[in-house]
């Protein structure tokens, strides 16, 4: 089956349902994101059973239900403040900047809806390299939505 540049261009951003969990693995497994099909059930299965004021899997798809990029997020309290946190942001190269685009709006009408101050993208699921060097798009997308790179975290696994 091919994917057709009209389908990219016209998909929706909704949540993700329960029943296109298994599917949506796919998208992770081929943007390398280091979770096994149990962890990211688990990991999905919480995200969308819960308030979306708490946190939610939100999707972008196509006419015909294929999954071309995906985010998660949570809003947490911070002192006074409420911020959502997203730690997944996964919109595969080929589909190009407006998939990723589209879902930095959904996340700022989300964040403003549930009356975060801040939005912050904690990629420590994802290798930060990765994010930069292999998946530019993604990057440049949300450098154009304003989006600042405030810091850079290594680590070394012993």
């Amino acid at each position: 089956m091919t994917t057709r540049l009209s389908d990219i261009t016209r998909c929706t951003i909704r949540p993700l349902g329960a029943g296109q969990i298994h599917q949506a693995f796919g998208l992770l497994e081929i943007s390398d994101i280091p979770m096994s099909l149990e962890q990211w059930l688990t990991y999905a299965r919480r995200h969308i059973t819960a308030s979306p004021s708490a946190s939610g899997i939100i999707s972008a798809q196509c006419p015909r239900a294929y999954i071309h990029g995906l985010y998660s997020y949570e809003t947490i309290e911070c002192k006074a403040e409420k911020h959502m946190v997203i730690d997944l942001f996964i919109v595969p190269n080929q589909f190009g900047q407006h998939i990723g685009e589209s879902l930095i709006d959904s996340a700022e009408r989300i964040a403003r809806k549930y009356l975060c101050s801040r939005i912050s993208l904690d990629f420590r699921r994802v290798k930060a390299a990765d994010v930069i060097a292999i998946s530019p798009k993604p990057l440049v997308s949300l450098c154009r939505g304003g989006y600042s790179i405030d810091s850079v975290q290594l680590s070394k696994k012993l």
